[in-house]
């Protein structure tokens, strides 16, 4: 006897039905859902992308204006929703305070009734400060090439507007630029450790230092002639061409510029607009003269005869009150040259003019007496500089650098921008000095008060990143 399964294969077919009913429902909401998504992220890359529109939009208002950020167009950008494409687009801005070179903009984007995208950009010009050694030129006046040779170290970033001359294994732990071209001598073996050299824009000298000289005028230190400073702290020490001694403290705009009274170009000139200093600061500084800077490893308003300086009156060079690397480190000091920033070798400062270099003597040798020529040797062993120095149409360098004995380092913590390159001393440490320079990281960040910038300077975004979603 059969039985009939009619009953059974209905069944079969009503529950192949409701198992395919759920699994359309299901994958109608997963589709549906995964539409969603892909409209979520869709307007999420849109508020992203309005987000960064509003920081290119600002950059651009920037570099057609170099203080766009003080303008009222500016401040009508700022805290209002602008519209762009399907969306928004609204700013916030941080100018930049107390030297820093850093300018900060936020800005946020969204569609229409979607989630909004924040992102913050750090805005900043390339300028001088940002390498540890550059030149316009990387030949002295002569014409002669100076190059990069064996026991060369250079601890930072290094560009020059002309042609880099490297010979040897020197030693480059920043990134190397240059302008016009670059002469790595056949058999040479130098090392690249942050990458190849490349070729990068010139950066482009001012033809006057009138901006600084005019910061100085306005509300800063102005002074005429030969002008001595001894740095004590957060006071200055300064003796002035007449012989007169003040005791000032820094400017209130943080510049002091130093001119000539005639076209003198006599060292120790008193009509020359010369700088001789030295000592420790302890705040925020920039010196500018018209001639020369010459730094000292003795306080330079202390006129006697180089004979009766003492330990008392020795410094370490120019140097912060705090190193450079501490975090609580707060002291900057530009020194701008109008012709040369150079270590005193020889001679010295008085009243009418300055002691020679040499002097001939008598002095009893033996039985005998005899004329005997002593330099007038004033440079320090190991000076110490801590700076960001910029020479307009000079060099910096140890003056009379092959003559006399060997010094030791000039152990330089800073920026560095010259004109032509200068020498410091000669291979083989015979004389002169041996360099250990070192790249100051804040000078990314900060500069010196007014410090000078290339006419070209743009500015450009060092880096950004979304702050919320």
């Amino acid at each position: 006897m059969f039985k009939r399964e009619d009953g059974y294969l209905m069944q079969f077919v009503f529950v192949l039905i409701v198992l395919f009913g759920i699994f359309a429902v299901f994958s109608m909401n997963t589709a549906r859902t995964s539409m969603n998504l892909v409209d979520v992220t869709i307007d999420n890359e849109k508020s992203l992308y309005y987000a960064e529109a509003g920081l290119n939009r600002y950059l651009y208002f920037l570099n057609a204006d170099e203080l766009f950020y003080l303008t009222e167009q500016s401040k009508q950008m700022v805290n209002k929703d602008i519209p762009f494409e399907d969306g928004y687009y609204r700013l916030q801005v941080f100018p930049p305070t107390d030297g820093s070179r850093i300018l900060k903009v936020r800005s946020t984007g969204w569609v229409e009734n979607g989630r909004k995208v924040t992102v913050e950009g750090e805005f900043t010009k390339d300028g001088f400060p940002d390498y540890v050694f550059g030149t316009n030129s990387e030949q002295l006046a002569s014409g002669q090439e100076i190059w990069w040779a064996d026991g060369d170290i250079v601890n930072g970033n290094l560009h020059t507007n002309g042609t880099l001359y490297i010979q040897g294994r020197p030693i480059f732990n920043g990134r190397v630029s240059y302008s016009t071209g670059i002469n790595i001598q056949k058999g040479s073996n130098p090392q690249f450790n942050s990458g190849p050299p490349i070729k990068a824009r010139i950066l482009e000298f001012p033809p006057t230092d009138d901006k600084i000289k005019n910061e100085a005028i306005a509300n800063g230190y102005y002074f005429r002639g030969r002008t001595c400073i001894m740095v004590r702290g957060d006071r200055l020490i300064i003796r002035d061409r007449t012989g007169k001694i003040e005791d000032l403290p820094l400017p209130p705009n943080g510049v002091i510029y130093v001119d000539s009274i005639n076209n003198s170009i006599d060292k120790f000139g008193l009509d020359t607009g010369n700088v001789f200093i030295s000592g420790e600061l302890d705040g925020r500084l920039t010196i500018a003269a018209k001639n020369n800077i010459y730094i000292t490893g003795y306080d330079p308003t202390k006129w006697e005869h180089p004979e009766q300086l003492t330990d008392k009156d020795r410094t370490k060079g120019i140097v912060y009150a705090k190193t450079p690397d501490d975090p609580e480190c707060d002291d900057m000091l530009g020194l701008i040259a109008g012709k040369n920033v150079e270590i005193l070798h020889y001679g010295w400062l008085k009243d009418d003019g300055g002691w020679p270099e040499s002097e001939t003597r008598r002095e009893r040798i033996g039985m005998f007496w005899r004329n005997v020529t002593v330099e007038n040797d004033v440079a320090i062993n190991d000076i110490n500089i801590h700076a960001a120095i910029f020479t307009l149409n000079g060099s910096f360098g140890f003056e009379k650098y092959d003559k006399g004995p060997y010094k030791g380092y000039i152990n330089f913590v800073g920026s560095m921008f010259q004109n032509r390159r200068g020498a410091v001393g000669l291979v083989g440490r015979t004389n002169g000095y041996s360099k250990n320079y070192t790249y100051d990281e804040r000078m990314r960040s900060v500069a010196p008060p007014n410090f000078i910038e290339p006419e070209n300077a743009k500015w450009y975004i060092r880096n950004w990143g979304r702050i919320s979603n």
